[in-house]
């Protein structure tokens, strides 16, 4: 038989995850630790319209858990209004040693799912991940630059030069009558290490390249690069090392602060050729080949998008009573009455825009002249409708507005962080994410895409990592039913799975790597007695994990069932503290409640000595003879003052005195005799746990052997409990291994389905006669899971009106 105090019980089967279906535009949030929102009962809600407010948020991929507060929080918007990434003007990943580079954002934290360029049509509290990549330090050996950091493998880009204002600092620290025309990997002038589109592969410090240039006389290490702007007066003049490469970083480029740079603003490819034949190499070496001082040695010309071929497209947002769609495109023109137009270059194909979205009517997709769907695979000049003479097409959007039914998502996310209506919910919790879409009737539910959720239990907060959460099922608002087809307008919520941890207080014992705490972290489908480990201490027995005070009983922690003995729920956030008992305090409690005599209980076990005849007369309930059962009480009574002075101690004196005693009455026990049991007769006996409040309490034996055995580990003897025959009909034993709790039963079809469970068949424990008169009544605890044997019908009753369930007569015995 072993001791172990969780109770098992078969476990429900699980919800089956639904297809997630990519078909909106939504997208989840993640948040710090706490509660759970609880899942299944919500009250009626009033669900969102067309004026509700929704907000973006932004969060890092490498900290999915954290609200990044108000800064990467964008809002209010309405349904169908329009976000852009242009809006987030502030990098999650600006900390130039982090050694992280922004690579752009997507709707799930892995990146798979990636925000397209453009605008997005708002459906509902949208959630972005800030994708980034593993970069080095670029500094420039100047005063003025700034450290900027370059994707690990990649050459430094035009935008990271200029975000680090190196070209302007270098220009203005140049020594008198020099140039500058570069940067080297080394201070080194013999080294040949000048760069231009080398990786880089580590943190790195670029050295500025001075070159004297005030005459004809020294002008020949200098090439000179004119930057000119097409149709316009406007040249930038920037210089490299003859014979080297002017590379693409340090072309000019526009900054919104600098006025003189405003014509840079529509430049797209730089040409050495007047008529933009061809782009320019920026990896060919530039020569110095103009004897003239001051002359350009290489003229770059700087050029749009589009030539004289360029066509205007049209993307008519407008369909029949659609009229208000906001635009997923830029527009051109800024006309908002005549549609978005974009322009594209003939040849090419025109960019497909991302979904609009407008209050009750669904999108169907882009339409050309003939009322066919757009292939955004062809060119534009191929397109139907394409009309050559003006070098225009316009494609129209197509909107259903019949049969069309809204769906309501609640995310119920663990922070109610977002800008959702207030909705008075009952187990949802206001504010906690939700979305809008619309189908038509009959159709298949869209699950939202990028539904993700990530926190931080308290063992992620100390050890600085999260958890993520998963829908397993969207449900019915109203009766918590799973929804796959939309019959009408309804709701649905996510069903979440997820983790909870609780902090391990050793409370002076260690864990098996030596330190005095540790966590516990367990899911959904785990118990916690799965997960938390015992710690052990030297000269003590482990007595069970309590929340706040050990010494209290309702704080005891029932790790099967998750609740405390006060009924309340072990929970994210609680510590649990070990409660111990000093070995030598065990034994003597071992050996002075084994046989109590009449007034004997807890903690002391000293009998009131008031009837010694009655004490006498518990040899029958113990079963032993009554000699040396008499024997047994008169020492017991002999060591009356021995009892008086135990009780009054405490501390290390009490365990001590207790040992002494504890001693003599081993010594006594060691020489009772047990009681044959009548010729035909079994004897059954019941034991109590007292370290144990759970299915494991009670124990029945009719093996005299195990019983004694029990009782000098600890274990309360409680006597006979029954009598029956010593043939018969079987009766099983089966032995619950996870909470080390017993039942018996005449019926092998119930153990069977017992094993099959998980319990543990102990064959035959006793027979039992149909002759038999005296009936015994079976009661269960369902909250303990303890099954109890008892021939008292007023014990049976007064168990089920306490709240015990009344399993009526297992089987009759003698008495």
């Amino acid at each position: 038989m072993t001791g172990n105090t969780s109770k098992w019980r078969a476990p429900l089967a699980g919800l089956a995850s639904i297809a997630m279906l990519a078909t909106m535009g939504v997208a989840a949030t993640t948040a710090n630790a706490a509660t759970p929102v609880s899942d299944p009962v919500v009250d009626t809600l009033a669900d969102p319209t067309a004026a509700a407010t929704y907000s973006v948020k932004v969060y890092r991929a490498d900290q999915p858990y954290a609200d990044l507060g108000s800064t990467y929080t964008f809002g209010s918007y309405k349904y169908g209004d329009t976000f852009q990434l242009d809006d987030i003007t502030r990098d999650v990943y600006k900390d130039a040693n982090d050694h992280k580079v922004l690579t752009g954002y997507s709707y799930d934290k892995a990146g798979n799912n990636k925000v397209a360029d453009g605008k997005i049509a708002i459906k509902g509290d949208t959630k972005l991940y800030a994708q980034y990549a593993t970069a080095n330090t670029v500094k420039f050996n100047v005063p003025g630059a700034k450290t900027v950091e370059v994707k690990s493998g990649s050459a430094l880009d035009a935008e990271t030069y200029a975000a680090s204002g190196a070209e302007a600092a270098a220009d203005a620290a140049k020594p008198t009558n020099t140039k500058f025309v570069g940067w080297k990997l080394s201070k080194a002038a013999d080294a040949n290490d000048f760069y231009t589109t080398q990786p880089i592969t580590s943190d790195t410090i670029l050295y500025p390249v001075y070159e004297k240039y005030s005459g004809t006389q020294d002008q020949e290490n200098v090439a000179v690069v004119v930057f000119h702007v097409s149709d316009s007066t406007a040249d930038y003049t920037r210089y490299t090392l003859t014979g080297h490469p002017f590379p693409a970083f340090r072309a000019p480029a526009s900054t919104s602060t600098d006025t003189t740079t405003k014509y840079l603003a529509g430049v797209k490819q730089w040409s050495a050729a007047k008529d933009n034949s061809s782009a320019y190499d920026f990896t060919a070496n530039v020569a110095n080949s103009n004897v003239d001082f001051g002359a350009a040695d290489l003229t770059l010309y700087g050029f749009g998008d589009y030539g004289d071929k360029n066509w205007t497209v049209t993307y008519d947002f407008k369909y029949g009573s659609v009229y208000g769609a906001k635009y997923t495109v830029d527009d051109v023109d800024g006309n908002a009455g005549n549609g978005a137009q974009v322009n594209v270059a003939e040849g090419s194909t025109i960019v497909e825009p991302n979904d609009p979205a407008y209050w009750n009517a669904e999108f169907t997709g882009w339409y050309d002249k003939n009322n066919a769907k757009v292939d955004f695979n062809t060119p534009v000049q191929n397109i139907p409708g394409a009309d050559p003479s003006t070098r225009t097409l316009t494609v129209h959007a197509g909107w259903d507005q019949d049969n069309i039914k809204q769906v309501t998502y609640y995310y119920g996310y663990y922070v109610a962080g977002w800008n959702n209506p207030s909705f008075d919910l009952k187990n949802i919790k206001k504010h906690t994410g939700v979305a809008v879409d619309f189908v038509t009737g009959d159709s298949k539910i869209n699950a939202p895409t990028g539904v993700e959720d990530y926190f931080q239990t308290q063992a992620d907060q100390a050890h600085n990592t999260y958890t993520s959460r998963t829908v397993s099922a969207w449900v019915s608002t109203k009766d918590g039913a799973p929804i796959s087809t939309v019959k009408a307008k309804t709701s649905v919520y996510a069903l979440w799975d997820g983790a909870a941890a609780v902090k391990l207080n050793g409370n002076g014992g260690q864990f098996s790597n030596g330190e005095l705490y540790a966590y516990a972290t367990k899911t959904d489908g785990q118990k916690w007695q799965d997960v938390v480990v015992t710690p052990t201490r030297s000269g003590f027995d482990f007595a069970g994990w309590y929340k706040n005070d050990v010494n209290v009983p309702g704080n005891k922690a029932n790790l099967y069932d998750g609740i405390y003995a006060d009924g309340t729920k072990i929970g994210e956030n609680d510590e649990l503290i070990a409660k111990w008992t000093p070995s030598e305090q065990l034994d003597n409690a071992a050996a002075l409640s084994a046989w109590p005599l009449i007034g004997a209980v807890e903690p002391d076990w000293k009998p009131d000595f008031k009837n010694i005849k009655a004490d006498y007369k518990l040899a029958e309930k113990y079963a032993k003879t009554d000699a040396s059962w008499k024997t047994y009480v008169d020492t017991v009574y002999a060591l009356q003052d021995e009892y008086d002075a135990y009780s009054k101690l405490s501390g290390q004196a009490k365990i001590d005195a207790g040992n002494k005693l504890a001693a003599k009455l081993a010594t006594a026990q060691g020489k009772l005799v047990d009681d044959k049991a009548p010729a035909g007769t079994t004897t059954v006996y019941r034991l109590f746990n007292p370290n144990a409040r759970d299915a494991g309490s009670h124990h029945y034996t009719a093996s005299v052997v195990e019983y004694n055995s029990l009782v000098r580990k600890g274990w309360r003897a409680e006597g006979v409990s029954f009598v029956t025959t010593s043939d018969g009909k079987p009766v099983y034993r089966a032995y619950n291994p996870n909470d080390g709790g017993h039942f018996y039963t005449l019926s092998k079809v119930e153990l069977d389905h017992a094993v099959k469970a998980g319990w543990k068949d102990e064959g035959i424990a006793f027979r039992v006669s149909d002759g038999s008169k005296v009936p015994l009544y079976r009661i269960y605890n369902p909250n303990s899971g303890e099954h109890a044997y008892t021939t008292g019908a007023g014990e049976a009753k007064a168990a089920v009106k306490a709240g015990w369930n009344d399993e009526g007569i297992a089987w009759n015995v003698i008495k």
